[in-house]
């Protein structure tokens, strides 16, 4: 009888928690499949990189809610523009120059458009120089000619050891025309790394498996920050990030640059990398090249830096969010890399904020003081002429 018992209060209590879950899917946030949607593949060339062909809605309550687009290669934009796109400039980059959380008219690349410039966006969120360089090696392959190349870098990701990366510039591309040849074993392999990816790995794959497929844990993740009461509430209470406290990368990056400090020979070997991929964009396609920086959230907020380094008990150690950013420009410039550092127009801009309320990735009103700034630097320094 207790067994009985048991079951049936396992059962009411299954039947109510669906109960709670269509209520949230049907009436109270059908949203929540626009929370973390699937835009990415692993690509056999540029590895991870956009799925082609999207129209994908990117949801974060009193963030963002747009649409965004690919064309058939997986780059940022729509298929009837990417002919005319690839022969304009190519822009690549990583998420803020794929531009993920604004609409595709809002996104620098796109709005390059009014002042005279049709580019076409390369771009993919968590990409770096590196795998960027493989997009613009490859396009070039396929025979698409550029009126400049651009790359779009952003604090603090951007700035790493590119050492191990330099045989991505001279090793060769697979031919698209030459038949793949899969083997039983390789579907076989491919089977048991797709079984792999569905294993739990901890509470983060728990959380992103809820947050794709329930929509009540989605509203109480997310959904709660439209109501503006207990959005604050989830801020005082530590249940949501506070952007002045955030720093997602090496701490060594704010270090004084010592022999000691592993940093020190990161905006070398950033530098020396774009170096290279400047020689071969001049090698092989005979255009301008040149280096777009985004600041972080922390170079264009220095008044919040003394907060976080309170909060993180780093306090008195001689960190400043501006060293790396100053000393990859220098070493840009001394190897003759053509370079724009943003930081100094979007801090002149005026423009409050230039990030999402919880996210420091640039909101649209900030990628229209970038695209103003770009097309001055293509024109005046870059010689680049503007279209009509």
């Amino acid at each position: 009888m207790r067994t009985l018992s048991l079951l049936k209060g396992l059962m009411a209590i299954a039947f109510v928690l669906l109960g709670v879950e269509l209520l949230f899917r049907q009436v109270i946030f059908p949203d929540y499949k626009a929370l973390q949607q699937d835009m990415y593949v692993n690509h056999p060339l540029f590895r991870h990189y956009n799925k082609p062909n999207l129209a994908i809605r990117r949801y974060n309550p009193f963030n963002w809610d747009v649409v965004n687009y690919t064309n058939l290669l997986g780059m940022r934009g729509k298929e009837k523009d990417r002919t005319a796109e690839l022969a304009g400039l190519w822009i690549g980059g990583d998420s803020n120059t794929f531009g993920g959380y604004v609409a595709d008219e809002d996104v620098y690349v796109h709005r390059l458009r009014k002042h005279g410039y049709l580019s076409a966006n390369l771009a993919s969120e968590g990409h770096n120089t590196s795998h960027q360089a493989v997009v613009v090696r490859w396009l070039a392959a396929e025979g698409y000619r550029p009126r400049a190349v651009l790359i779009g870098l952003s604090m603090y990701n951007g700035m790493t050891d590119f050492e191990p990366h330099r045989p991505l510039l001279d090793a060769p591309l697979p031919s698209r025309t030459k038949p793949s040849s899969v083997t039983a074993s390789d579907k076989l392999i491919g089977g048991f790394q797709v079984m792999w990816h569905e294993v739990p790995r901890g509470i983060k794959w728990v959380r992103a498996l809820l947050i794709r497929n329930s929509a009540a844990y989605g509203w109480f993740k997310a959904g709660i920050m439209s109501v503006s009461g207990l959005r604050d509430w989830t801020l005082r209470a530590g249940l949501r990030a506070d952007l002045k406290t955030v720093f997602n990368h090496d701490i060594d990056l704010l270090r004084p640059y010592s022999h000691n400090n592993p940093a020190a020979a990161w905006a070398v070997s950033t530098a020396d990398f774009a170096a290279a991929l400047r020689d071969w964009v001049d090698g092989n396609l005979k255009v301008p090249f040149g280096i777009v920086i985004f600041p972080g959230y922390h170079q264009l907020y220095p008044e919040h830096f003394p907060y976080f380094l309170e909060k993180a008990g780093l306090s008195g150690q001689d960190l400043d969010p501006q060293r790396p950013l100053h000393a990859l420009v220098a070493a840009l410039r001394e190897r003759n890399v053509p370079v724009l550092d943003l930081l100094p127009a979007l801090r002149a801009s005026r423009v409050e904020p230039l990030t999402f309320p919880d996210d420091g990735h640039l909101n649209p009103q900030a990628h229209a003081v970038v695209a103003q700034a770009v097309a001055n630097w293509l024109r005046d320094e870059m010689k680049v002429v503007p279209q009509p």
